[in-house]
């Protein structure tokens, strides 16, 4: 398993103009050890909620931004913080520890909001802060869940004797309580769209 993780926080990101974050680029490689690395291991970004090491697939991360101001919405569960807009595009933001059921995120100076893509939903994920990223072997990450863990949990791995749990976001946008949201037409910002919509803004820090 390799780390970019270390004892500060943000290592393995790099800030960019307008608080946006993007994997810091790795030695140069030959293209072979590069394609053998890509189907080795798997590119996570690393993050902290509630105290609970998780990662995500760099796959379903577009970027990871300082949170901009939060527009609140009526009647919507409290997990749903409201939406934000990013470069005109309206995003729904997410606390994750509060839609886990592990305590609620605190907008402090390290927060970070995660803007994920799941098949043809994009939104926001408020997490603690950004820790880096992390390639992790496939043999590194076990299937296996503890009892109560959400749905969107689809395994642990191990990063320095502690356990970092993955995140499937697709888990997330296709769970009976975001249907719900959808259902009742509350929160037209978390409604499918088409996956050529999105936005293509040169320079825009992303990962790949």
């Amino acid at each position: 398993m390799t780390s970019t993780m270390d004892s500060h926080p943000g290592a393995g990101l790099v800030a960019a103009p307008g608080g946006r974050e993007t994997v810091a680029p790795q030695r140069s490689a030959t293209e072979d050890e590069r394609r053998a690395h890509d189907v080795q291991e798997h590119a996570v970004v690393c993050f902290s909620v509630a105290g609970q090491l998780q990662a995500i697939s760099v796959a379903q991360v577009a970027e990871v931004v300082q949170p901009p101001p939060i527009t609140g919405l009526f009647r919507l569960p409290d997990f749903v913080l409201g939406a934000v807009s990013l470069r005109g595009e309206i995003l729904a933001v997410l606390d994750l520890a509060k839609l886990s059921g592990v305590g609620e995120t605190a907008l402090l100076d390290q927060t970070r909001l995660i803007v994920v893509q799941a098949e043809s939903v994009r939104f926001g994920l408020l997490v603690d802060e950004i820790l880096g990223s992390l390639s992790l072997s496939p043999t590194a990450i076990s299937e296996a869940q503890a009892p109560g863990s959400p749905a969107w949990i689809i395994g642990v791995a191990n990063h320095d004797e502690r356990p970092v749990a993955i995140v499937d976001v697709t888990r997330i946008a296709q769970s009976p309580t975001l249907d719900e949201v959808r259902s009742a037409g509350r929160a037209p910002v978390l409604t499918k769209r088409e996956q050529h919509d999105r936005p293509s803004v040169e320079g825009k820090e992303s990962f790949p």
